[in-house]
């Protein structure tokens, strides 16, 4: 099935719009960088192609968004009854209607499952002076970094460590809790989209995650959430578009999202594992967590190597045959 790309990504920035009206500088660098063109010439050198590109859509987003002022689209449902009739008269086929469909499910995933979990928080003692927090910001690059006192399910504040950099030359005198701003908690069970609508109102771009009893679940930003969203639709692009590729020793290069029963196919091999789908599934279901860049694991007759992986999910990998 041939995907239209431009379709999909006019259809996001509609309903983007339509819920929380987020920047679409934000939208376009993620979707446009980090996933449409990554792969091309377009973004190489000192080119200067990546603003255009943002530039027309964030052109275009302005443009969309009067359309749908003139049609009156005031509500989600009215954009997916736009979509169904769309369909009806043959402008779009049905498998892409369902596709497009599919977008109004991406935001449901709870913020639990794309938040930094609390073992990977970088935070610091209220007392911690400037400097060191500036040491420890060039030593793991963390924008957001919670503050506590006495221990990390008390957090009192944030710091953004590029509001740092105003404090050129009088760093010895200052310590964390002269610089933090007010936390916002919201707890694990809330949604991307819920979440995002939030910060968006609230002018904010990060949040503590908390469970039932206030303890410390983890940290979410913008780019998390935005990232979820990108990412699950991008998959849903990629799935009939990405090719598996055979490398000389036999190995193959694929996929997170490629289905078990396409490697047991091309590696003649039996996963036999029926309630996940895809070989990113079934890393998951093993481990129990998403696997780093560059990390080596054996499951189920397989030996994997995983190229590329963010925090929510796995992009590619090498598998071969134990």
């Amino acid at each position: 099935m041939k995907i239209p790309g431009l379709l999909m990504v006019k259809v996001m920035l509609m309903y983007l719009y339509l819920l929380f009206q987020t920047p679409l500088r934000v939208f376009t660098c993620l979707f446009l960088k980090k996933r449409l063109f990554t792969q091309t010439y377009l973004l190489t050198g000192d080119s200067g192609l990546l603003y255009q590109v943002e530039y027309y859509f964030q052109k275009r987003g302005s443009s969309m968004l009067r359309f749908f002022r003139r049609k009156k689209i005031d509500s989600e449902a009215r954009l997916k009854e736009l979509i169904a009739q769309s369909e009806d008269e043959g402008i779009i086929t049905q498998e892409e209607e369902e596709l497009i469909a599919s977008i109004f499910e991406i935001g449901d995933t709870p913020v639990e499952e794309v938040m930094a979990p609390r073992v990977d928080l970088v935070a610091v003692p209220a007392n911690t002076r400037i400097e060191d927090i500036v040491k420890l910001y060039r030593e793991n690059a963390h924008g957001k970094i919670p503050v506590y006192i006495e221990n990390i399910d008390n957090i009192v504040g944030i710091i953004y460590t590029k509001e740092l950099l105003k404090l050129w030359g009088c760093q010895e005198k200052l310590y964390a809790v002269d610089v933090m701003k007010l936390p916002y908690f919201i707890p694990y069970t809330k949604n991307v989209l819920e979440t995002l609508r939030e910060f968006q109102k609230l002018h904010i771009s990060v949040a503590i995650v908390v469970d039932e009893y206030g303890g410390v679940e983890g940290l979410v930003t913008t780019e998390d959430l935005v990232e979820e969203i990108v990412g699950e639709l991008q998959d849903e692009l990629d799935r009939d578009r990405i090719p598996v590729k055979r490398l000389k020793d036999g190995s193959l290069v694929v996929r997170g999202i490629t289905e078990i029963e396409e490697i047991e196919e091309k590696l003649g091999v039996n996963i036999g594992e029926e309630d996940v789908r895809t070989i990113g599934g079934l890393i998951l279901k093993k481990l129990g967590r998403v696997p780093r860049s560059g990390e080596r694991i054996e499951i189920s007759g397989l030996q994997i190597l995983i190229l590329e992986a963010s925090r929510q999910r796995i992009h590619r990998l090498i598998v071969r045959k134990l």
